[in-house]
């Protein structure tokens, strides 16, 4: 069957759909997918095609104005998923059903970075959508563009955008004593630590 053969004869194949199912509804530039999925923009636009050849995706057309002096529109091609497609419910419920993304691939990702002494994991991570952030982060010195790598590889994984918040052990510390809301809600809803250097006990 050519539409099982396209859906997962490839590795980044899935990234991709977890994109979509994980925004139903929503439409996407190549460009957009690309940088979401941290996938090369040409093999972006090859699988995108596969996907619409199929009839998973619709391709969709929008008028925009071009920035050259002329001022004409152009169009510009977005794609979204097609909820006729024959396996469409099938094929949800298999790209929804496991972990948003693995519990050790996070792990790896932050073990490499020198200084963070506690990571929790909750919200859509652990498909608890009232948690008021996805990801905490406590280190030593807070490098913030270094973490936030770390996050758009994790989002690229997930499909979604992640909420995070990152603080100093100091200032951690100082909130956990005072009973601070915001990490009351955290540990209030599912979660879980990923890497305590800490020794937080609840």
């Amino acid at each position: 069957m050519e539409e099982l053969e396209i859906l997962f004869g490839s590795k980044i194949r899935p990234r991709i759909l977890k994109l979509f199912f994980q925004n139903e509804g929503e439409i996407f530039d190549a460009r957009e997918v690309a940088a979401r999925c941290q996938i090369n923009i040409s093999t972006v636009k090859k699988e995108l095609e596969k996907l619409k050849k199929i009839n998973l995706l619709q391709k969709k057309t929008r008028k925009e104005k071009s920035k050259t002096i002329s001022e004409s529109s152009r169009s510009k091609y977005f794609y979204g998923l097609n909820p006729k497609f024959s396996l469409f419910s099938e094929l949800r419920a298999l790209i929804l059903a496991g972990p948003v993304v693995p519990l050790k691939d996070i792990t790896i990702l932050f073990k490499r970075e020198s200084g963070v002494q506690l990571v929790v994991i909750s919200g859509v991570l652990l498909k608890e959508e009232k948690a008021p952030v996805d990801v905490l982060i406590v280190s030593k010195k807070p490098k913030k563009a270094k973490l936030l790598k770390i996050i758009k590889k994790i989002e690229s994984q997930a499909g979604k955008e992640i909420r995070w918040a990152m603080m100093t052990v100091e200032e951690f510390h100082y909130r956990f004593e005072i009973n601070d809301r915001f990490l009351k809600d955290i540990f209030s809803h599912n979660h879980k630590k990923i890497i305590d250097k800490l020794g937080v006990t609840l």
